[in-house]
């Protein structure tokens, strides 16, 4: 009982906007920490791909990075805008594959410990697009805005 007092005064109509002002004011306050987290991650560890004696031994994993070039000593991988150089023979990687990849941080820079392809990376990518495609569609034709408000068609 005491729950529906807390929350029945945030349901009113008269408070519609405040309510969507905090819902957009967090959604923006989390999704600003999020990008703050992966950037401070990412310049990490290119620092530590830059001098390896900072973190000798550590482990680095690199989910979903594209291979841009592939030679016979190693490979170089895009990681957001960073390009990062892996020692290790990976057989068969190509330009433009996306792999994941487990380095560790060596005196030489990283080197590979595993890698991982993704080949249908595309095709989930394609997928999703579809899915959001095909939900805005029954949103606009199963729904209408009436009176300000969201209501069924019908």
């Amino acid at each position: 009982m005491r729950y529906n007092r807390l929350v029945a005064p945030l349901l009113q109509d008269t408070r519609r906007l405040w309510v969507w002002l905090g819902c957009l004011g967090l959604g923006s306050a989390l999704v600003l920490a999020h990008g703050e987290r992966v950037s401070r991650r990412e310049a990490e560890l290119v620092r530590c791909a830059a001098n390896p004696s900072l973190c000798p031994g550590r482990k680095a994993f690199l989910a979903l990075v594209e291979v841009v070039s592939v030679d016979a000593a190693g490979f170089s991988v895009l990681k957001q805008m960073n390009v990062l150089r892996i020692d290790g023979a990976a057989p068969e990687l190509r330009p433009g594959e996306t792999v994941s990849v487990i380095a560790t941080v060596e005196p030489g820079g990283l080197g590979l410990l595993s890698v991982e392809r993704h080949p249908w990376r595309g095709l989930k990518r394609a997928l999703g697009m579809i899915g959001v495609g095909l939900t805005g569609l029954v949103m606009a034709l199963g729904l209408r805005v009436h009176g300000g408000r969201l209501v069924e068609r019908g």
